[in-house]
């Protein structure tokens, strides 16, 4: 019976729901007291697939079965603690942070309580921990030295690990762009140092626009950004250079297939990555539109992309005409990313930095009606509604100050649901 049922264990990270459901058949059919093997296998094994599945409610479900299976008599507090660390990683995996550090602070008075160390469980809790709250004063260091107790102990954290990172193939992109921050760039890992580009900004700021708006752009449009009125012949001859810069860092001449190219044809200039290409950018758009399409996969997925949006684009280009034109569009773009990852929420109480990311939307743009009404929804669903009605006011000041209007009916509908919520607390 042991070990029919500790198979169910390994099944769940291996969605081998066929072994998983065998072992749970034998546990229920047992004739012998099961429950702390219950509480060692299965409601491990459940809450895990729950992660796998993106299933909120099977996740919620498990841990409640665990807490009244230890309501029901005294347990060892090692298998106290030894589910909440899974349930800690699951949730932090399907975005709900505060419930995550919520079960962070059983985890510690669980571990509090035990005379002995338990080693394994300490180094999983403090990597929950620390991807919760990546602010943390030196968090490289800190992630290292988890890393290396890690090898000590003969565990490999990205194997155990429940969100989306873990699930991510450790071999290094071919081509990796940055554009959030200082635009970077790496192949296969290795960042491309600033002699590569020969001292050319400008080719810096013609990759970031056609990673931006691409894949083509006009020699007309590029022309325009970054000197003003030139006839076409001139122009080309200007862009040509920038072209071949752009092609050694970015390494056309890689052997690949799909080749990665870069072509100037008819007064257009294309660019096309490899499938294996990645750049920021892109992946950011991409959790939006599954943030739209399948919100449940999409919640640890935007929690990671989410302090992406806190970044200044291209911030080492320079600040000529061209370079700030491409990063205001960047910024622009950012602020509708906003609402849209946090479409992922609706709902649900969303974390912390997921209303952070809002509220920088909202107050850069207090007139844009899908951020306020988002933001007012992502307060009334964390039960604040005089948080809600005070994004309403910041827009409806802006509205008469701005542009001498009343405030849309959507905000006004959303403000009367936020009165009636305080009223009816009070």
């Amino acid at each position: 019976l042991w070990l029919r049922a500790i198979a169910a264990y390994p099944a769940a990270y291996l969605d081998d729901e066929a072994t998983m459901h065998d072992a749970f058949d034998a546990l229920d059919n047992a004739a012998a007291d099961t429950t702390p093997l219950v509480l060692r296998t299965m409601v491990p094994a459940r809450i895990v697939h729950a992660a796998h599945t993106n299933d909120f409610d099977a996740l919620e479900l498990a841990i409640d079965d665990a807490i009244d299976i230890e309501g029901a008599r005294p347990m060892d507090p090692e298998l106290r603690t030894a589910w909440r660390i899974h349930a800690a990683e699951a949730m932090r995996a399907l975005g709900d942070i505060d419930r995550a550090a919520e079960l962070i602070s059983e985890i510690d008075a669980q571990l509090d309580s035990i005379p002995y160390p338990l080693a394994v469980h300490t180094l999983r809790r403090d990597s929950v921990a620390i991807s919760i709250d990546p602010a943390t004063d030196d968090y490289t260091g800190t992630r290292a030295n988890l890393e290396r107790r890690a090898r000590r102990l003969g565990v490999d954290l990205r194997a155990i690990g429940l969100d989306n990172e873990s699930a991510v193939d450790g071999a290094p992109a071919p081509l990796h762009v940055r554009l959030l921050g200082p635009l970077t760039v790496e192949r296969h890992g290795e960042p491309v140092g600033a002699e590569t580009w020969g001292g050319r900004r400008q080719a810096q700021i013609l990759l970031a626009l056609m990673l931006a708006e691409g894949p083509s752009v006009s020699i007309d449009r590029v022309a325009e950004l970054f000197w003003g009125d030139l006839d076409s012949r001139t122009s080309a001859s200007r862009v040509s250079p920038l072209c071949n810069a752009v092609r050694s860092v970015i390494g056309t001449n890689e052997q690949l297939d799909p080749p990665r190219s870069l072509l100037v044809k008819g007064g257009t200039i294309t660019l096309e990555l490899h499938p294996d290409d990645r750049c920021d950018l892109h992946e950011l758009r991409a959790v939006c539109e599954l943030a739209r399409e399948q919100p449940d996969r999409a919640r640890a997925a935007a929690l990671q992309m989410l302090p992406l949006l806190a970044e200044r684009p291209i911030t080492n280009v320079g600040s000529q005409d061209g370079a700030i034109m491409v990063r205001q569009a960047l910024e622009q773009e950012l602020l509708e990313l906003a609402p849209q990852l946090a479409e992922a929420w609706t709902g649900r109480r969303a974390p912390d930095s997921v209303v952070d990311a809002v509220t920088r939307a909202h107050r850069l743009d207090p007139l844009s009606v899908p951020i306020c009404a988002r933001l007012m929804r992502l307060h009334l669903d964390r039960d604040e509604a005089a948080k809600a009605s005070t994004a309403f006011h910041e827009s409806r000041a802006a509205y008469r100050s701005e542009v001498g209007m009343s405030v849309p009916s959507e905000l006004t509908s959303l403000h009367g649901i936020a009165l009636s919520a305080g009223t009816s607390r009070t």
